[in-house]
């Protein structure tokens, strides 16, 4: 329940600053190079946020793979 609040609380934060975009061919759109907080005191610099159909697929660091096909921001 907690993570499920984070995560939509994570959402908001990131994405109240995005301007609407148009869909790539395959929905991906990634958000990079914020400072990514757990809740619980840890963070991880130069998160990726990726984000298909309207909803958070995948939250990581730097290392985390990304679709080839997606949109930046």
């Amino acid at each position: 329940m907690n993570q499920t609040r984070f995560i939509a609380l994570l959402g908001m934060i990131f994405l109240a600053g995005c301007q609407p975009s148009s869909k790539t061919e395959t929905g991906y759109t990634l958000l990079q190079g914020a400072t990514l907080y757990d809740g619980n005191g840890n963070s991880i610099s130069q998160s990726k946020i990726l984000i298909k159909d309207d909803r958070i697929e995948a939250l990581g660091g730097p290392e985390m793979e990304t679709p080839k096909k997606r949109r930046y921001h």
